[in-house]
């Protein structure tokens, strides 16, 4: 059975070694965890620090740890179990209060005074981020831009073309990449943002057990998660009746991602070729309250081969009414990871054109013109309230602002309040996604790398040059 996103929730004792003591603070949000067996280990592990003398040791342990960028999914495991063993150990405070106070006796008043100091002021720094990691999720996600358009493809209430002539092949298309899908109007849903999750939790399974850029005959293209665990990420209470809803909504689901093939730019010219369209699925059905699925290896490999990018996990739990909340949320994580961007600076900042264009279920101003004119209740309103819920779910804070994040001029700040559209359309969002992992590492060296591709191609244009305007020695035979 292939790992699912529940195995990231589990670690064992071992794994969590020397991690964080706590003394009691009963502020602390409630983390729930079932199994007395833990509460055992998360007691030992606080008996095991408080014996350890002082806690500045395991404030630099625990800081030195923060600053590895985790590259999978094992450092929101960590956190998790953290957050956990915290919640348990607030639950045993009275037993780790009286190990504290058996310490401090044999301290000096200042001694004790330093401790307890120390102790606090790590702990209500560290606890507040600790939660922070575990309230709003990270896990690593392979994306190309196919995976990238889908989310607004499926905002669309209908498809861009219906070809009756040819089966009732239905065609959509976002920005360079367009996908084809046979005999729409016989399946039994259409394409939605449901069907859009369902593709990002098995890409992330995808992912969690595949290697970057791995050849294809090594790729794992199978993949599994139970309909228990995709209801948890998708926030859902599971009763019988939601369980059987589900069921059906996957499985329609299924039906459309086995039909529906892709084709996008070409990275170079940045333009959509006559490149063939790539099945997505090779096979997928729910069988036993599992999802089973296997992706078709061609476009595992492109997507396998493509770029990793960290996947906010309460994304899966936005509201599907609301079409295109899930693909404004998608656009703003796939903008803040892009490498490039993070290099060049501008991942935190986005245009507001560029945001309408995902929110294909939204009235465009020329349809509102054409209407109630009301363009601040169709678009401006609908917009700001997507951002605000995407902070409230996933933590994403926002303002508006001009280009390179300058702060808005009095007159945009009159334009908006006045629904003025020719200023909304102009302005940027300047926007944090929280716990993205630090890239610095990676920018420099994909900097290395191009000063070295560029040192060599000098060289070998030297060598080229220099040989070239060597002077060839020839024979001239002369009759006298």
């Amino acid at each position: 059975m292939q790992k699912t996103i529940k195995t990231m929730l589990e670690t064992t004792a071992e794994e969590e070694k020397a991690q964080l003591a706590l003394v009691g603070y009963d502020d602390y949000p409630e983390i729930i965890i079932e199994g007395d067996n833990n509460k055992d280990i998360a007691v030992n592990m606080a008996l095991t620090y408080l014996e350890d003398l002082r806690l500045e040791n395991l404030a630099e342990k625990y800081q030195a740890e923060q600053s590895k960028a985790p590259c999978n999914s094992n450092e929101y495991r960590r956190l998790v179990n953290i957050g956990k063993a915290i919640q348990i150990l607030i639950e045993n405070k009275e037993k780790l209060g009286a190990a504290l106070k058996n310490k401090l006796e044999g301290m000096g008043e200042t001694d004790q005074y330093e401790l307890i100091g120390s102790t606090f002021s790590f702990l209500f720094s560290s606890l507040y981020n600790l939660f922070d990691k575990c309230q709003y999720p990270i896990v690593p996600i392979y994306n190309n831009p196919a995976t990238n358009s889908f989310a607004a493809m499926a905002a669309k209430k209908v498809p861009d073309k219906i070809d009756m002539y040819a089966n009732g092949k239905a065609t959509f298309n976002q920005g360079t990449v367009q996908m084809v899908i046979e005999r729409y109007n016989n399946l039994m849903g259409t394409l939605r943002p449901s069907t859009a999750k369902l593709l990002d939790v098995l890409a992330i399974q995808l992912t969690e057990q595949n290697t970057f850029n791995a050849k294809k005959e090594r790729i794992k293209p199978d993949v599994e998660i139970s309909l228990s665990e995709y209801a948890e990420l998708k926030g859902m209470t599971l009763t019988k009746s939601s369980k059987d809803k589900l069921r059906q909504e996957a499985s329609r689901d299924l039906e459309i991602l086995r039909v529906a093939a892709l084709r996008w730019d070409d990275k170079k010219t940045k333009k959509r070729t006559n490149q063939p369209f790539t099945n997505i699925t090779s096979s997928g059905e729910v069988r036993n309250s599992i999802i089973y699925y296997r992706f078709n290896p061609d476009f595992a490999s492109l997507l396998i081969g493509a770029y990793t990018a960290f996947f906010p996990l309460n994304l899966f739990k936005l509201d599907e009414r609301n079409v295109n909340l899930y693909a404004v949320g998608r656009k703003l994580f796939e903008h803040y990871c892009n490498i490039d961007n993070v290099e060049r600076g501008i991942n935190n900042i986005i245009g507001v054109t560029t945001i309408l264009e995902v929110c294909n279920g939204m009235p465009t101003y020329e349809d509102v013109l054409a209407s109630n004119r009301c363009v601040r209740e169709r678009i401006i309103v609908p917009i700001e309230k997507i951002l605000n819920t995407l902070k409230d779910v996933c933590g994403y804070s926002w303002e508006y602002c001009q280009g390179k994040k300058v702060p808005l001029t009095e007159e945009q700040r009159e334009g908006l309040e006045n629904n003025d559209y020719s200023i909304f359309k102009t302005l940027y969002i300047h926007y944090e996604i929280p716990n993205i992992p630090d890239q610095t590492e990676r920018i420099e060296k994909r900097i290395e790398s191009r000063k070295q591709r560029a040192l060599t191609a000098k060289n070998k244009a030297t060598a080229k040059s220099k040989g070239k305007s060597k002077p060839s020695k020839k024979i001239l035979e002369v009759d006298i």
